[in-house]
């Protein structure tokens, strides 16, 4: 099972915001970088100011699908 998360950092703010999507964990790798995908178009229509700094898939130990 894998988690998504992105890190969203703002020049203006001089901060950055970290999310995990803990509300859907993902079979594989490729269901988690859709999820992913979809996290960051979301954050980009709600937070502008915010550029995104990093993301990734998270693998969560001891959990088989």
């Amino acid at each position: 099972m894998f988690v998504a998360q992105i890190i969203l950092c703002s020049s203006i703010y001089g901060q950055c915001v970290g999310f995990e999507d803990r509300n859907i964990a993902n079979r594989n790798l490729v269901g988690c970088e859709k999820r992913v995908e979809l996290l960051v178009q979301d954050a980009s229509k709600s937070m502008p100011q915010f550029v995104v700094a990093h993301t990734r898939c998270k693998k969560i130990p001891g959990l088989a699908a």
